[in-house]
C-alpha cells in the first residue's frame, strides 16, 4: 500500500485522507529496522492504527514527526552583536550586574565566617589520610 490513501468521512461530510504505510514500509521510510518501528509503537513514540482484526497501519505525517534536527543552527556572534549583548549588561537590563553584586557579597559573607580560608588544602588531608591507611595495613 505504498503511498496509497485511504478515505473516511470526516466532520461535514468531507472526506479526511491518510497516508498510510505497513510496519515494514514505515520502517523503509524511516530508514529503520521493523523491529525498531514495533519498539517505538510499544514506547508510545508513534501511534499505530488498527485496521480490521490484523492490519496495522502508521500515518505518514506520524511518521514525518518523528524526524528532528539533530540540534539548531546556532547564530553568527559579529562584533555588533557582541557589543550589544555587553551593553545590556552594563545597563542591568538584566539584573545581571546586581546579580553579581549579590554573588560577591555571598562570597564576602562565607569568608569572613571562615576566616578569610575558603576551603582547606584538601592535598594535605588525602596525604593523611593515605598515612593512616597504609598505617593499619
Amino acid at each position: 500500500m505504498n503511498e496509497e490513501t485511504e478515505g473516511s468521512a470526516g466532520e461535514g461530510g468531507e472526506e479526511v485522507r491518510y497516508d498510510l504505510k505497513s510496519a515494514k514500509e514505515a520502517a523503509d521510510y524511516l530508514r529503520i529496522s521493523e523491529s525498531t518501528v514495533w519498539r517505538y509503537v510499544e514506547q508510545d513514540i508513534v501511534p499505530a492504527y488498527r485496521v480490521g482484526q490484523k492490519r496495522v497501519w502508521f500515518k505518514r505525517s506520524d511518521l514525518d514527526n518523528l524526524v528532528k534536527p539533530l540540534r539548531r543552527k546556532a547564530g553568527k556572534v559579529n562584533k555588533e552583536t557582541k557589543d550589544l549583548n555587553l551593553i545590556s549588561m552594563e545597563t542591568g537590563s538584566r539584573g545581571s550586574w546586581a546579580t553579581l553584586d549579590r554573588v560577591k557579597a555571598l562570597r564576602e559573607s562565607i569568608m569572613a565566617r571562615r576566616g578569610g580560608v575558603a576551603f582547606s588544602d584538601a592535598a594535605e588531608d588525602i596525604d593523611a589520610a593515605r598515612e593512616l591507611r597504609s598505617q593499619e595495613s
